[in-house]
């Protein structure tokens, strides 16, 4: 949810300097000119929705456009985001690949190869931790005097939070 509210405040500053983007030139004027927030590099974030099954999906494949084609994360200088934006963009990434919503780019494995111990299937989502290196999570107490878990990243608390309810990073 925290990826949401970073993405949409994303998509409201390009549409904000897509405005800008057009000058008026004189017409004796043989170079072109361009303002100072014209020149930074914009990729020109787009939306994207998929529907599969009545369910859209929308973050992930908005996530998908930082990402190049070996699975690493485009530079800053590509994207024009801020520090701490592409450091909150790099979180959802990693996320979203341990949860396996985006495509793995692990090389494969030889054929024959049998791993030492099968993968456990946890819910995987707002995975801070590999997978790997995550134990199960079985009782932590009753339900009036349970002991949350923190999900979640310490880089995404701190996202604006357009809706009503607050973010709940305690499960």
């Amino acid at each position: 949810m925290a990826a949401r509210s970073l993405l949409n405040s994303l998509r409201f500053s390009a549409s904000f300097f897509q405005h800008f983007s057009v000058v008026h030139q004189p017409f004796f004027c043989r170079t072109p000119f361009r303002p100072v927030w014209a020149i930074t590099p914009s990729r020109g974030l787009r939306e994207i929705i998929e529907v599969k099954d009545g369910n859209t999906t929308i973050d992930v494949l908005l996530l998908s456009q930082f990402i190049r084609s070996d699975g690493g994360l485009l530079p800053r200088r590509l994207t024009g985001l801020c520090y701490e934006e592409h450091k909150k963009i790099e979180v959802c990434v990693q996320m979203a690949q341990r949860a396996g919503l985006l495509p793995d780019h692990k090389p494969q494995l030889p054929e024959g190869h049998i791993p030492k111990r099968p993968k456990q299937q946890l819910n995987r989502y707002l995975t801070r931790w590999s997978i790997d290196s995550v134990k199960p999570i079985w009782r932590k107490g009753l339900k009036w005097c349970k002991k949350r878990m923190v999900v979640g990243h310490p880089r995404l608390q701190d996202n604006i939070n357009y809706g009503k309810k607050p973010s709940y990073l305690k499960h």
